[in-house]
């Protein structure tokens, strides 16, 4: 009998072990796909570490007004968020207008807080509502937005290439001077917030195999322990 015992505990133990080897190689496959570098590997050290308006102003100026198979992740996060940060350059509404064409539909509808109906998808509504919209309110006129690491994960046959970039964002001066309301605040202070942008290739036309973002993340409003 204790034999018959001994002899099952061993095939228990050697069944709880003989999956080791198989979850540590899917663990190495996982890392072999999943790449972090910085979002804007071009930029210059100084430039990033300075990160004053003026750099912020520039990229604004300079980025493009619609997506494109040449921009990566990085390209693609700085030119909607610097044009967030300076909104009416270089016309006015040009971030808003920018950011349309570089989200997807959840995205807009998490921007905008109306439905997906035809007569919602429109870049006037999108404008409109994303002037006053949550989301978008901490990049508005931001006194300093840093670009963090980007991780990149390789598609699969069912999605694309996804994404994830983060974001350090100072507020506005206005911001630290004036609650939303309009109420002016007992003491003066610039907000700082941390965000992590998602993003995914697209694989359907149209637009196909471009970046576009799908989620903004407040990561103080994240509750749970699960990386961005």
């Amino acid at each position: 009998m204790a034999a018959r015992a001994a002899s099952m505990l061993a095939a228990f133990v050697i069944g709880c072990t003989a999956w080791r080897p198989a979850l540590i190689s899917h663990r190495n496959a996982l890392r072999a796909i999943r790449t972090k570098r910085l979002a804007q590997p071009e930029a210059d050290e100084e430039c990033i570490a300075v990160d004053d308006w003026a750099v912020g102003e520039f990229a604004a100026r300079c980025a493009p007004m619609e997506p494109s198979q040449d921009l990566g992740p990085g390209q693609v996060v700085s030119a909607c968020f610097r044009g967030l940060q300076f909104v009416d350059i270089p016309t006015k509404n040009a971030g808003l207008e920018r950011c349309h064409a570089f989200m997807t539909l959840g995205a807009r509808v998490a921007v905008t807080a109306v439905g997906r109906q035809e007569e919602n998808r429109g870049v006037d509504v999108f404008i409109e509502r994303g002037q006053l919209s949550p989301v978008l309110r901490p990049f508005f006129g931001a006194s300093r937005i840093d670009i963090g690491e980007l991780t990149e994960i390789a598609g699969t046959p069912t999605r694309g290439a996804l994404a994830s970039v983060a974001l350090r964002v100072v507020g506005s001066p206005m911001g630290a001077m004036r609650h939303p309301s309009g109420i002016p605040k007992d003491d003066i202070a610039l907000s700082n917030a941390i965000f992590a942008i998602r993003l995914e290739k697209q694989r359907r036309p149209p637009p196909r195999d471009v970046w576009l973002i799908t989620d903004i993340i407040d990561t103080s409003c994240v509750g749970s322990n699960r990386p961005l």
